[in-house]
């Protein structure tokens, strides 16, 4: 059911400044204001897809996103592959402890030492 409703100048008053005020949001967020550090430890591999789907759901968000993998060695199936593609092309950051990550899959090494100053980095950890 379409409502017409009559032009009332105080409703397009309100709507121009919420649209403003959402352009205003939006530029600040594409300068990085608002943007937040998060950091996804995953240690089990049955949380590994749900860790690439909810990292890269904070990445679509403005966030910096670093996943990391511990003492796991990634199952590369055609799903998660594609979807760590889409994470690494939006700029987000992957590591692991496990060489076979490293080699095969492409993640960047990091040792328990670096990953204390990554978390102390962060604005939120998230565990899986």
């Amino acid at each position: 059911m379409l409502v017409w409703l009559p032009s009332c100048p105080q409703r397009e008053r309100r709507l121009r400044r919420s649209r403003k005020a959402s352009d205003n949001a939006r530029e600040i967020d594409r300068e990085g204001k608002n943007m937040k550090n998060i950091v996804f430890l995953i240690r089990t591999k049955e949380e590994l897809h749900e860790g690439l789907r909810s990292s890269l759901g904070l990445l679509i968000e403005n966030n910096d996103v670093i996943m990391v993998v511990l003492d796991q060695e990634v199952e590369m199936s055609d799903q998660y592959r594609e979807n760590l593609d889409w994470f690494l092309e939006m700029e987000g950051s992957i590591y692991s402890n496990n060489p076979a990550n490293v080699e095969l899959h492409g993640f960047q090494p990091i040792t328990l030492e670096e990953l204390g100053g990554k978390l102390r980095e962060a604005d939120h950890i998230i565990p899986f």
